[in-house]
């Protein structure tokens, strides 16, 4: 998306470079920041949860909790797909938030990915990197 706006752009300015960056700068700001917010805070409470902490219900679900949910209530996805496709931003899954919401509530949560347990993994790092 930002390499087809930035052409857009740049036959739409010509030779004024400046101009164009700052439409750029403007575009970015408007259509870029919103995703890099969506995951910096899905980041963040991933790690969270990787750390043995609960999902905090307390605070708004991150994105990635919001289309897990969609486990337990299928009406979540028909919101949640154009968001994974890109074509809608990370704001429209608000629409489902409360839903999402309801489904941890009840106690549910998304079942762990295969593989070693945190313990397990922090243990082969220091394994692995004391050999090397």
């Amino acid at each position: 998306m930002q390499a087809q706006q930035l052409l857009f752009l740049l036959d739409r300015h010509g030779d004024d470079l400046a101009g164009c960056s700052l439409a750029l700068e403007d575009w970015c700001d408007a259509n870029i920041q919103p995703w890099f917010d969506d995951h910096v805070a899905m980041d963040a409470a991933q790690v969270s949860r990787w750390s043995g902490h609960d999902i905090d219900l307390t605070k708004p679900l991150p994105s990635d909790l919001i289309v897990m949910a969609a486990a337990v209530d299928p009406t979540i996805i028909d919101i949640a797909t154009p968001y994974l496709a890109m074509a809608a931003p990370p704001s429209s899954l608000l629409a489902v938030e409360p839903k999402a919401r309801q489904v941890y509530e009840t106690g549910w949560r998304p079942d762990l990915p295969p593989g070693p347990s945190r313990d397990e993994l922090a243990t082969l790092v220091t394994t692995t990197v004391g050999t090397a």
